[in-house]
C-alpha cells in the first residue's frame, strides 16, 4: 500500500484484508502483520471497505475514490448511503478537504434526515467492527480517549439486550 494512498487504493487494501481474514481464518492485525503494515490503518482500511461495498462504489464512479482520501470516507461513514454518495462526489468535484467535509456533513447543516437511526447505524456498525478486532487491537482501544465511551456503549448495549429478551421471550 502507498505512504499516503487515496481512498480507492485504502479501500483495495480493506478488501484484500476481508479477503485473507476470510480465507485463511486470520484477523486484520494478523494478516497486516504479514505484510508488514500497522494494525490501525489495517484495521480501518477492513471497516471503511465494509462500509464501501463494490456495488456502492462501482455507483460513486472510480474518479471520486481516486480524488478523496481515506479520511473523506471516514467522515462521511456514519450517513446514508444517499448522503455519503453526495458528500464524496462534492468534495471530488470541489476538492473539498476531508475537515470541510465533515462540516459539510453535519447533521445541523446537512439536509440528511433520521438523526436517531444514523446514529444508532453508525453505534452499531462501530460495535461490529470492535467485536473483530484481536485482544491486543481492542486493549489499545479501550486505552485511548475514547475507551471509557465504548465501555459505557457497551454496558448499555448488554443491559438493552438481556431487557429485549426478557421482552420478547
Amino acid at each position: 500500500m502507498p505512504c499516503k494512498p487515496n481512498a480507492a487504493e485504502f479501500l483495495a487494501y480493506g478488501d484484500f484484508l476481508r479477503t485473507r481474514v476470510k480465507e485463511d481464518g486470520t484477523t486484520v492485525a494478523k494478516a497486516a502483520a504479514a505484510g508488514g503494515l500497522l494494525p490501525g490503518p489495517a484495521q480501518k482500511a477492513y471497516w471503511l471497505s465494509g462500509v464501501f461495498d463494490a456495488s456502492f462504489r462501482r455507483k460513486l464512479g472510480p474518479w471520486v475514490l481516486r480524488k478523496l482520501s481515506p479520511m473523506h470516507l471516514e467522515v462521511v461513514a456514519r450517513h446514508d448511503r444517499e448522503t455519503q454518495a453526495h458528500l464524496l462526489r462534492t468534495a471530488a468535484k470541489k476538492g473539498v478537504t476531508a475537515r470541510e467535509l465533515k462540516k459539510l456533513g453535519d447533521p445541523e447543516t446537512a439536509s440528511a434526515s433520521g438523526g436517531t437511526a444514523d446514529a444508532l447505524r453508525q453505534s452499531a456498525r462501530a460495535m461490529e467492527h470492535y467485536v473483530e478486532f484481536d485482544d491486543r487491537s481492542l486493549e489499545t482501544l479501550l486505552e485511548g480517549p475514547n475507551g471509557d465511551e465504548i465501555r459505557k456503549v457497551a454496558s448499555a448495549g448488554q443491559m438493552l439486550a438481556g431487557r429485549l429478551a426478557m421482552v420478547a421471550g
